[in-house]
């Protein structure tokens, strides 16, 4: 799967003018979609971001594991 995300700051909203997208291949499982998020949202500003978590419907919380 290839996934795609941006983000976009304006200045009458945000205060800044911005613009941070990411892109990746590849990513086939919920460990790899969690690191692909908490690359993106630290990329957008949010850096003190460690791990993103994702709820799988059995109740686990899956987090990438690097």
């Amino acid at each position: 799967m290839k996934i795609k995300i941006s983000f976009e700051y304006d200045l009458e909203s945000d205060g800044i003018d911005y613009k941070s997208s990411l892109e990746q291949k590849d990513v086939f499982d919920l460990e790899e979609l969690s690191g692909f998020l908490t690359s993106a949202v630290q990329g957008a500003g949010w850096n003190y971001v460690t791990n993103v978590g994702l709820e799988r419907d059995d109740g686990v919380v899956v987090f990438c594991d690097n």
